[in-house]
């Protein structure tokens, strides 16, 4: 005679295995949200960086684009600066244009300004308490306008600091040179004909 045995799984072992699943699964949930939630931060991070680093390639750019040739090439105090760049971010470099940098505090929130022609640029500096800019002159002294005094014969400054202060105290710079004019220029009137 044959014996019968019950295959298959009971109602226990049943409820155990789903019991165990749905634990494993309620796991697997709060895991991928919390992936998800570092990853925004992550990227929300990263791009504030790039955004960052940007910003101070254009500032760097415009500064070092700063030409002489004029009789003031650069104006300033400690809330912006006027110059005759080369380089903007607006449009392709190569062309002496005025512009303005200056930075502005609206409702706790320091933002880089440019300004060019008829084009202006707001960029927003994150985390910062405090910001002002700085003028190097060639004997080593900063100050905080320029030209520094009446009389002064240097139409540009050795070097411009966008100082910055942080939240939390700690203080951040952007410094840059103006580049030595690559070619000599000669005003139309002083070009004597051959």
């Amino acid at each position: 005679m044959r014996s019968w045995t019950a295959r298959g799984f009971t109602l226990i072992e049943m409820m155990v295995v789903m019991l165990v699943s749905g634990l494993a699964l309620t796991l697997g949930y709060q895991s991928l949200l919390q992936w998800q939630r570092a990853e925004q931060s992550l990227s929300a991070a990263g791009g504030s960086v790039r955004d960052a680093s940007l910003m101070e390639g254009w500032w760097r750019d415009a500064v070092r684009g700063i030409t002489s040739r004029y009789d003031r090439a650069v104006e300033g105090d400690s809330a912006g600066f006027s110059a005759v760049s080369s380089s903007a971010p607006f449009r392709q470099g190569g062309f002496d244009r005025p512009q303005r940098w200056s930075v502005e505090q609206r409702a706790d929130q320091w933002a880089l300004l440019i300004s060019e022609g008829e084009q202006t640029g707001r960029f927003p500096l994150e985390g910062i308490g405090d910001a002002s800019f700085s003028y190097l002159d060639d004997a080593g002294s900063w100050h905080e306008r320029w030209p520094p005094a009446l009389g002064v014969q240097q139409p540009r400054p050795a070097a411009i600091a966008l100082l910055r202060t942080g939240i939390d105290g700690r203080t951040m710079s952007w410094i840059a040179a103006p580049q030595a004019d690559e070619m000599p220029y000669f005003p139309t009137s002083e070009i004597e004909e051959f």
